[in-house]
C-alpha cells in the first residue's frame, strides 16, 4: 500500500512538473531544454526487481537473474514435446492446412519486381 502511494505520488509530481515546463516553454524556450537535459543525464539503473514479494536493489544480482531469464526462454527445454511425420498427418479442426508447397512459393517470389526492397523477413526479391 505505501508502495502504491509513493508511486502514484512520484507520477504525480512528474506530472505538475511537465505541465510547468509546457506553460513557462512559449515565454523561456531554455526551461524545456532544461527538462529535456535532466531527462538525458537521469540515472539508467534497472530496478529494484521484486521476486515473490522480495525486493532485489544489487545490480550484479539483478544481473544474474535476467542472465536466467533469457538464457531460460532461449535455450532447449527437455520438456518439450517430440515432432514426427505423425504429428502432421493427423489434422485437426483449427489447424493451418493451406501452408504453401514450395512451387507455390517459387512461383510467387519469381512474380516480384527485381527492383522492390525486402520485405519484414529481410528477403529481397532476387536470391
Amino acid at each position: 500500500e505505501t508502495e502504491t502511494m509513493l508511486i502514484h505520488h512520484r507520477k504525480e509530481e512528474r506530472r505538475t512538473k511537465e505541465k510547468k515546463v509546457i506553460e513557462n516553454m512559449k515565454n523561456n524556450p531554455k526551461v524545456l531544454f532544461d527538462y529535456i537535459n535532466k531527462q538525458k543525464d537521469r540515472d539508467t539503473k534497472i530496478g529494484p526487481f521484486k521476486i515473490q514479494n522480495e525486493y532485489i536493489y544489487d545490480q550484479k544480482e539483478i544481473c544474474k537473474l535476467l542472465v536466467t531469464q533469457y538464457n531460460s526462454q532461449f535455450s532447449i527445454n527437455s520438456n518439450m514435446p517430440k515432432v514426427n511425420k505423425e504429428t502432421f498427418s493427423n489434422t485437426e479442426d483449427g489447424d493451418l492446412t493451406d501452408i504453401e508447397i514450395l512451387e507455390d512459393i517459387i512461383k510467387s517470389i519469381g512474380g516480384l519486381n527485381m527492383n522492390s526492397s525486402a520485405g519484414p523477413d529481410g528477403i529481397p526479391a532476387t536470391f
